[in-house]
């Protein structure tokens, strides 16, 4: 399943209905079992992450189409609903516009023979609830990661977009061995926990462990978030020696340029990662003197879609997300 965009599949399924729009969006979900009942929903998200947008595939020409769009970058997640539960599942056939590697699909007009093939699924995963009692609003992320400080990369998670921060999960994950989740809730949209944004560690304080096999896809994976004032901040490291200014222009097509201030003498590394969490470039890495810097991002190579540059030191790494449109 390869570290799938951090788990688009999300049981707390509040469906958006779009408003009067422009444009029609259709395609063919391909593969998966054949019969009449076994339902493929396909769900386009923007690239803004804010909302999404569900439709079902006519069966047996497993046709989808969405009417009245926004323009702009969408991600498109199919799946087929093998148990007809309406909810994605662990074992049902899954896929993105894009195959492995999602890509965003840039809407600027009727677009037609949006494709999306489904593949079954090969690794595992863990369900739970979120809950959070607090008045901020915004998508809640579940990461999954090998380490229970969370140093590591992601490798698998989930997402919750309606906003409350409370609802049920199911996180998807690259392999079988064992995880520490938390969650955050993404109250300034950049991908990354900062101070202030309510967020709850799967066992409290003392991350627990959740081990993932082939005959063992835990449930009651339960974490609640809580407003961080007043609460350490580890696990989770933040840098305060540098900033991660900004990624200009974003959206871009070919070169931006990577802005960032440090407090004093740092030894940093400035590396670019796509959406499954896999690092695709290193731009900068040594020493680097107190004040602003920037460098360019040179994507020649990279397909458009979304990416997160990270600027990271001895103090931990600040994110920003960039949209690359070809």
């Amino acid at each position: 399943m390869k570290r799938w965009i951090l788990g688009f599949c999300v049981l707390a399924m509040v469906v958006s209905t779009p408003s009067a729009r422009g444009y029609t969006l259709s395609g063919q979900v391909l593969g998966g079992q054949t019969g009449l009942t076994l339902l493929k929903y396909v769900f386009a998200v923007p690239a803004t992450l804010d909302t999404f947008y569900v439709t079902i595939a006519i069966p047996f020409l497993n046709t989808y189409a969405f009417l009245n769009l926004d323009s702009g970058g969408y991600v498109l997640f199919a799946y087929q609903d093998l148990n007809t539960n309406i909810v994605p599942d662990l074992d049902e056939p899954r896929g993105f516009y894009g195959g492995d590697i999602p890509q965003v699909f840039q809407l600027l007009g009727d677009s037609s023979g949006v494709d999306i093939e489904l593949h079954p699924p090969n690794q595992g995963g863990f369900s739970g609830s979120i809950s959070y009692s607090g008045a901020n609003t915004g998508t809640t992320l579940i990461l999954a990661h090998y380490t229970p400080d969370f140093s590591d990369l992601p490798h698998g998670g989930s997402l919750l977009f309606n906003n409350t921060g409370s609802g049920d999960y199911t996180a998807l994950v690259d392999s079988f061995t064992t995880y520490y989740a938390y969650a955050f809730m993404d109250v300034n949209n950049n991908f990354a926990w900062d101070p202030g944004e309510p967020r709850g560690v799967y066992g409290g304080e003392a991350p627990q462990p959740i081990v993932v096999q082939e005959t063992n896809f835990p449930e009651n994976i339960d974490i609640m978030m809580e407003e961080t004032s007043g609460i350490a901040l580890r696990p989770f490291a933040q840098a305060k020696s540098f900033t991660l200014e900004k990624v200009y222009p974003n959206p871009f097509n070919s070169i931006a340029t990577v802005a960032f201030t440090l407090a004093y003498p740092l030894a940093i590394e400035l590396s670019v990662f796509d959406v499954l969490g896999r690092q695709v470039a290193t731009l900068t890495r040594g020493m680097y003197t107190t004040g602003e810097h920037q460098v360019p991002f040179d994507a020649e190579g990279l397909a458009s879609g979304v990416y997160l540059v990270r600027l990271s030191g001895s103090e931990g790494r600040v994110s920003k997300p960039v949209l690359l449109v070809r």
